[in-house]
């Protein structure tokens, strides 16, 4: 039931209906995905507190929907490799960047670590 009812709410958070009444949509990830990566690449332009906030953005996701059995990573799983899983999605579908945020971390997290099923 639980699990039905995360499903549910994550569905209707990825859904375009939701657009006017979120804090973020997509748009809003390209920037600080863009300096993510140039931090990484230890560039001295990079924006490293837009940075940040990509990475707390995508780790905050993760942890609220891990908690629904949404995703199912293993105690190995680092927050390098949740923010370069979203990044990778998010440039891989940028005609989906005026869709909530949420749904677009959650998909790509949920596709990246499945959960068994029950």
């Amino acid at each position: 039931m639980k699990r039905l009812l995360a499903g549910v709410c994550l569905a209707l958070l990825a859904t375009n209906s939701w657009a006017t009444g979120v804090f973020y949509v997509g748009n809003d990830l390209v920037k600080p995905m863009r300096e993510w990566e140039a931090a990484n690449e230890k560039s001295a332009a990079a924006d490293y507190s837009s940075a940040a906030r990509f990475t707390g953005y995508v780790t905050g996701v993760y942890d609220s929907i891990s908690s629904f059995d949404l995703v199912c990573g293993t105690t190995q799983v680092t927050t390098a490799q949740v923010t370069a899983i979203v990044a990778k999605f998010l440039k891989q579908n940028p005609e989906r960047w005026n869709e909530p945020a949420v749904g677009l971390v959650a998909e790509a997290l949920a596709k990246a670590f499945p959960c068994p099923a029950k």
